[in-house]
């Protein structure tokens, strides 16, 4: 072989591997595409109808896959394992719950409030100060400690 066919020969590898690269790259795009449509529509049917089994929940997947998607619903994206998948994922993030008797539901989380935090720390620093107090008062005589400390400083 001449240069001339080694140069034609890697310029057919290059472009065949160009077109494989854009083909993988775009089959990733469409998967996660549909992945997040998945999810969505997976928690939009857990949210209207919480809490829902999950045989019920394919069968309503099943059923808004089929009126949403103008083209066929491919095989593997009904299967009960993507399913189990997805659910698996959004329990990961914190966004659903499975019960005890195997249905699902919207995790709901509402934010502390500051005033509720503040308490909490105050019932904590009151559990740690009982036990000296009460020795103290038994007259067991309980050393001061970096509490007492703190609190004798105005801290």
């Amino acid at each position: 072989m001449e240069l001339q066919d080694w140069v034609a020969l890697s310029a057919v590898v290059a472009a065949a591997s160009f077109v494989f690269a854009v083909l993988t790259r775009r089959k990733a795009e469409r998967e996660a595409e549909l992945r997040g449509w998945q999810r969505v529509v997976i928690y939009s049917l857990i949210e209207e109808a919480a809490p829902i089994v999950f045989e019920d929940l394919k069968s309503r997947y099943l059923k808004r896959a089929q009126e949403l998607l103008s083209r066929n619903v491919p095989k593997k994206v009904i299967l009960d394992d993507s399913l189990k998948r997805i659910l698996l994922d959004l329990q990961k993030d914190g966004v659903i719950v499975r019960r005890e008797n195997l249905s699902y539901q919207v995790q709901v989380k509402l934010p502390v409030e500051a005033w509720a935090l503040e308490e909490f720390k105050r019932m904590q620093r009151a559990s740690l100060l009982k036990p000296k107090l009460l020795a103290m008062a038994e007259g067991r005589g309980a050393a001061p400690t970096s509490i007492w400390v703190r609190r004798k400083n105005g801290r």
